[in-house]
């Protein structure tokens, strides 16, 4: 016999004896239920029926066996197999302990009830039920679908009209006793019929006998007692619920003329946009096709213009022919009723739309509901198992019919409700497209279930298409306003400027689009400037919130306290200082804790690695913070300074983002601050993970050539920039973790010479690692010509690790430092410690005005000399020097001078000033607006530049003319700035008077006798020029001495 007939016997018997069984079962229920059974029960009989059956079973296993020795086993017949070997141990449980009562004349005598009382209790005859309905219900899908496919191969019409006869008898096992009685008949002559077939294969034929089916004529033949009518109503008005259309109705229709992209040939579209052509899915014999993007990227909007649209059901027709075609849709929506949200509310939709338009396939559906309404029998609301069947028969028995459903908001489904999982629901969908006359297209976030469920799926993203479609309604929106026309003509480049900002900064949201408009067209009726706009679009405040504050609600409990660790990883990983998050980082950061990165070994990670975290990661962000944070590819180059340098795939490309930037401001929110309360654990700090997770980067970093130094510099800042926001938030700093972080960059450094200058490449490396860190800050102490008067000496500055944690501006660090090992680690060759806090990489680095104050405690002499020069005397060179090509208030005010209120450089000085430093010593400055060479620079006291600073910065019609870009454009605002300035500047002034210091300007060649100090120069406009021509640099300046006073 062949595999399909095989499969159709075996089924027919395991059906047979689960049928007996429930027999039994359903009497044995009324015993416990009731006291009694509604009907005179023979042991004897059901004990001699499900032993007959379970034989019989039994045996046709035996020649399935025999068979299978001939030819390999098809995966479908294992599994029915199975099956039916479950079922045939129910069998021979039930029939042994019936046989021992039938057997025994005294249990003959007995009553059914007092039998079954005896020899079972109630959970024993409920745990019986459960596996028969789960073997029942399990074999209807195999005949809907695995032995379906078994016999298209046979082409036998017999066999598909045994296999049709068998779905019906399936569905019958549940309802009353007859249809049982006609069921079991049903399944004899199935397996009569079998024998036959199977015996033809080796005999001559003879005829068979014709199996009768379950039409839809022999229910009409029963009297009715309501009229048909009223019977459909009934049904529809069990499927019906209040909110079965809310969702699709709040749905805003798609704005005009956009959208229509869906139904283009993508190759003919731009090539920045690709996606799999859905006209061709719709006119093809593409059963299923996946639409996916950001939450409020339109999707669901995308979902309604494509079911109301008359292309939809053009290109639909092509494929169903002379067919008609009927259409149902569904909305998930997590914050409706509880039908909006689960599985059965979404069936009962369906079969709602479609029996509601073609009311002649209710007979078809529910054959048993409609007796029931037409006997005037009251019926419960369907139940999930009821409605499923129902869908899979109206597909399966309206071949002439074609059906096309739309589900859109699958991750809106909710578990909890619904008491299944989401997989049921991607599971149903695919067993529903492989139905000829079916059609589905789904929609959803891109969530690790969606992907792995649709992953054969042709689909689109339709964040990433909506570009011009964002364009479309900004620019129309916003012109529809007349001021908006206005602003256009009189500013056409900033006005253009701005709808391209709305477009940029949406990422494809278009529920953002809206927000930003609407807000900007109340600016438009306010009579708002272009820069007014712009400050509103840059400043507006999101209404995206109540969406995360869903998704936040939506997390599975057990992912909960990791949702809130990962969501806080990244909002401080990207939000606060160095502002990025690599996917590697966030995986070091969320794994790895003190013990793992102390003993991880300083060496390159493998690439397998690698790619398995990105992944890893990937996947627990999709399902932990549900689309909050995705992984997007950074540049293939980074610049950094004047450098580029390409970087890794996966190491450093791979970035954490924001599904949106109103993420971060979320998560600032006080719905966030409860979430972080209830579900973090209380020792969790993410500042100190990222931390480690840079250290981590930066130890297993792998080396690629000449370009190292950038990126390992890039890592490196990364690092110091953690340390320090963990200081400002008075958070502790492991030493031990720092310290594995120096002996690591060690090895790197003598592992890898390149990363050295060439100078020091030959023989041992003993420089410290951090003189290449900060290799331009380090030249700077070089860079004048070789001769001795000349030039700034070569002595080198010898850093350390110390040094370094002095110039990323780790205060509480050194303070540790100095209290565990003494004063004395703050004695070191070179440049003096307090020279390396006073001459920072960074001027942003001054606002650790901590360390100045400490080192100066400790006895650190701001007089001590370098190279020829005081250490107070570098603090104002490097200060110019390091600076000279920012001075962004034109030549006459340096561009360090912009950030001395938040930097607190004038404290510094104060403090100095306070420790004993010269007030006279002559510094660099630049020229006073007056002169007529704008550019130069000459020597002075530090009195004399603070005192025309102060000039300068009070003169408002300058300021008005020329600095609006840098002091802000807010009257109010720039004068509280620039206030604030002139009064820190008027304390240092004050100090320097009451400790002698005297205001003297020197031009080239006017040296005052009294002072043995440098003579002044004069050097051409532009101040970098010293930088680029040290020689005719030297020649300008002549003889000329640079020292102290």
């Amino acid at each position: 016999m062949d595999a399909a007939g095989l499969a159709i016997a075996v089924t027919g018997c395991v059906l047979k004896l689960v049928g007996f069984s429930i027999d039994f079962v359903d009497d044995a229920k009324q015993v416990y239920r009731n006291g009694a059974t509604n009907r005179n029960t023979n042991l004897a009989i059901v004990a001699s029926s499900i032993q007959d059956a379970t034989k019989e079973l039994e045996h046709q296993l035996d020649e399935s066996m025999k068979q299978h020795q001939e030819r390999n086993m098809d995966p479908i017949e294992k599994d029915i197999r199975a099956l039916a070997t479950r079922a045939a141990a129910i069998g021979n449980e039930l029939g042994s302990r019936l046989k021992r009562v039938s057997d025994d004349p005294k249990s003959k005598r007995k009553a059914f009830k007092t039998v079954v009382c005896g020899m079972w209790d109630a959970k024993e005859i409920e745990r019986i039920e459960k596996q028969l309905d789960g073997i029942r219900n399990e074999m209807h899908l195999r005949i809907l679908i695995d032995i379906r496919k078994l016999i298209k191969g046979s082409h036998s019409d017999e066999y598909q009209r045994m296999v049709s006869t068998l779905e019906h008898t399936t569905a019958s096992l549940t309802e009353s006793k007859e249809d049982i009685a006609t069921a079991m008949d049903l399944l004899s002559q199935i397996h009569c019929s079998i024998k036959e077939i199977h015996q033809s294969f080796t005999v001559t034929p003879t005829p068979r006998k014709h199996i009768p089916e379950l039409t839809t004529e022999d229910l009409s033949r029963k009297t009715y007692k309501v009229g048909q009518q009223q019977a459909e109503d009934s049904i529809l008005s069990c499927l019906w619920y209040p909110s079965i259309h809310d969702r699709e109705e709040s749905i805003e229709m798609a704005y005009y003329r956009t959208l229509n992209w869906i139904y283009d040939d993508p190759k003919a579209d731009d090539k920045s946009r690709t996606w799999d052509n859905f006209s061709d899915f719709l006119t093809s014999e593409t059963s299923m096709y996946w639409i996916t993007g950001k939450p409020g990227s339109g999707k669901s909007t995308l979902m309604k213009f494509i079911n109301e649209q008359p292309r939809t059901e053009e290109l639909l027709q092509l494929w169903a022919g002379d067919k008609e075609v009927f259409s149902a849709s569904f909305y998930f929506f997590y914050k409706g009723s509880d039908e909006q949200k689960t599985e059965l509310g979404f069936l009962r939709s369906i079969l709602y739309g479609i029996l509601s338009r073609k009311k002649g396939l209710i007979p078809v559906v529910f054959k048993e509901r409609l007796v029931a309404a037409l006997e005037g029998t009251r019926y419960n609301e369907p139940t999930l198992p009821e409605v499923k069947r129902a869908l899979l028969r109206l597909f399966r028995d309206s071949s002439h019919l074609c059906f096309f459903l739309t589900v859109d908001g699958l991750d809106e489904f909710d578990p909890a409700v619904s008491l299944t999982h989401v997989t049921s629901v991607i599971e149903l969908t695919k067993t529903l497209s492989v139905f000829n006359n079916v059609k589905i297209v789904v929609s959803s976030r891109q969530l690790p279930e969606f992907e792995q469920g649709f992953e054969a799926c042709p689909r689109l993203r339709i964040h990433e298409l909506t570009r011009h479609d964002i364009h479309h309604y900004a620019t129309e929106r916003l012109e529809s306003h007349r001021y908006m026309n206005t602003l256009i003509k009189r500013d056409p480049v900033n006005s253009r400027a701005l709808i391209e900002s709305v477009i940029e900064m949406s990422c494809g949201v278009f529920l953002w689009v809206r927000v930003v408009t609407q807000s900007l067209l109340q600016g438009l009726t306010n009579r708002d400037t272009i820069h007014d706009l712009q400050q509103r679009l840059e400043g507006l405040p999101s209404d995206l919130h109540d969406l995360y504050k869903v998704m936040l609600e939506r997390v599975d409990k057990r992912y909960c306290s990791q949702t809130c660790e990962l969501l806080q990883l990244v909002y401080h990983g990207i939000l606060e200082p160095p502002g990025r998050l690599s996917a590697l980082g966030l995986w070091f950061a969320e794994q790895a804790d003190h013990d793992v990165v102390i003993r991880t070994e300083t060496g390159p990670i493998n690439d397998e690695v690698v790619d398995d975290h990105v992944d890893e990661i990937e996947s627990r962000l999709k399902s932990r913070c549900l689309g909050l944070v995705e992984i997007q590819s950074g540049p293939k180059s980074i610049f950094n300074g004047s450098n580029s340098y390409i970087v890794d795939e996966n190491f450093t490309r791979a970035m954490v983002v924001f599904l949106h930037r109103t993420v971060g401001e979320f998560l600032r929110g006080s719905i966030w601050k409860e979430f972080t309360k209830v579900h973090c654990r209380p020792n969790f700090n993410p500042r100190e993970s990222l931390l480690r997770s840079s250290s981590l980067l930066i130890k297993t970093y792998r080396p690629r050539g000449q370009d190292d130094w950038s990126i390992i510099s890039s890592l490196i800042f990364d690092l110091g920039i953690r340390a320090r926001n963990m200081e400002a938030n008075n958070e502790e700093i492991d030493p031990e973790l720092l310290q594995d972080f120096d002996s690591a960059m060690a090895i790197h450094l003598r592992r890898n010479d390149y990363l050295r200058d060439a100078e020091d490449r030959n023989g041992t490396a003993t420089a410290h690692w951090s003189k290449y860190f900060f290799r331009e800050h380090e030249r700077l102490y070089k860079i004048i010509p070789p001769e001795r008067q000349y030039r700034y000496p070569r002595e080198d500055t010898q850093p350390s690790f110390l040094s370094f944690a002095i110039k990323i501006g780790l205060g509480q660090y050194v303070v540790g430092q100095v209290k565990t090992h003494g004063r004395g680690i703050l004695t070191k060759q070179g440049l003096p410690l307090l020279g390396h806090a006073l001459c920072p990489h960074d001027v942003k680095v001054l606002t650790r005005i901590k360390i100045v104050k400490v080192l100066l405690d400790y006895g650190s002499d701001p007089g001590q000399k370098f190279g020829g020069m005081s250490v107070w005397a570098w603090f104002w060179h490097m200060l110019y020097y390091r600076f000279a090509m920012d001075t962004k208030l034109t030549y006459c005010c340096p561009g360090w001078v912009l950030n001395a209120v938040e930097t607190r450089i004038f404290s510094v000085m104060r403090l100095i000033l306070m420790a004993g430093a010269e007030p006279n010593i002559l510094i660099p400055w630049i020229s006073y607006p007056e002169r007529e060479a704008r550019g130069q620079w000459y020597y002075c006291t530090p009195l004399a530049a603070l005192g025309r600073l102060r000039e300068f910065l009070s003169d408002d019609d300058f300021i008005e003319e020329e600095h609006h870009m840098v002091l802000g454009y807010d009257e109010r605002l720039r004068r509280k700035r620039l206030d604030e300035l002139v009064f820190e500047i008027e304390k240092v002034i004050g100090l320097l008077k009451e400790r002698g210091g005297v205001r003297n300007e020197m031009e080239h060649g006017k040296v005052p006798v009294s002072q043995a100090v440098t003579t002044p120069i004069s050097i051409i406009k532009n101040p970098g020029f010293w930088l680029k021509k040290p020689f005719t640099y030297l020649k300008i300046i002549g003889k000329a001495r640079l020292g102290d006073s």
